[in-house]
């Protein structure tokens, strides 16, 4: 059995959150990734001899990054779906309550509370404010735009990994410089295709916080319209 060599990802290494100075936690997608990646390739050399080596602390290294943007991205998905179901239960519990509530007042023994029906409207504004909540403070949506990127990332990575083994075996048979510039090739559209892929998540996201900023407002001026004139005295 071969044993690991010492240019393999170390995936657990990078998937837990590094503790800093003083005790300080630094979350996975803190910036201090970019420069240990910098710092790595600046210390490969492309002479023939250490060429083969090079390109696998390059894959590593691309590996690693690709790692810690899986666990960022799996992490809010987790963190987001919690949110999610607790906002979601809350809303169907008052929106239940305001649909009850209606079905109830034949029933209730007299004398029948003041304003009763009302409490039904309250329920469901009270569930209306909960859904935009969910909208605003990353809950469903949140969720489905993490896990969609999630998994389009595993996908790149997936697709990468297969290219540049097969890119390496290719190496391995006939050694040239146009193998080696297909790698770099290969790489750096690996690379534009991730950072695409986050953007896109986070154009998206921006555009759910304006809807979910602009249904706020919306929400705050319509019982300013709807109120009666005041008449005078």
């Amino acid at each position: 059995m071969s044993q690991q060599t010492s240019n393999e990802p170390k995936a657990s290494e990078t998937l837990r959150r590094e503790s800093g100075g003083y005790g300080v936690l630094i979350p996975i997608e803190h910036p201090n990734r970019i420069e240990r990646y910098a710092e790595a390739l600046s210390k490969l050399t492309w002479q023939e001899a250490s060429q083969r080596n090079s390109l696998e602390v390059l894959f590593n290294e691309l590996s690693e990054l690709t790692y810690a943007e899986l666990q960022y991205y799996y992490g809010r998905r987790v963190s987001s779906r919690g949110k999610s179901q607790i906002f979601r239960l809350i809303a169907w519990s008052l929106a239940t309550v305001g649909l009850l509530i209606p079905l109830l007042s034949p029933v209730v023994k007299d004398p029948i509370p003041p304003n009763f029906l009302s409490y039904g409207y309250i329920a469901f504004a009270l569930a209306g404010s909960v859904l935009l909540a969910d909208n605003l403070f990353a809950g469903t949506n949140s969720f489905l735009r993490n896990t969609k990127t999630q998994l389009e990332i595993e996908r790149l990575y997936s697709i990468f990994s297969i290219e540049w083994h097969a890119t390496l075996a290719a190496y391995d048979a006939k050694p040239s410089t146009d193998t080696l510039a297909k790698a770099f090739e290969r790489a750096v559209d690996y690379v534009k295709a991730l950072h695409t892929t986050m953007g896109t998540e986070t154009a998206a996201w921006e555009t759910a916080l304006e809807a979910g900023v602009g249904e706020l407002r919306g929400s705050m001026t319509a019982p300013a319209a709807n109120r009666p004139p005041k008449t005078a005295a």
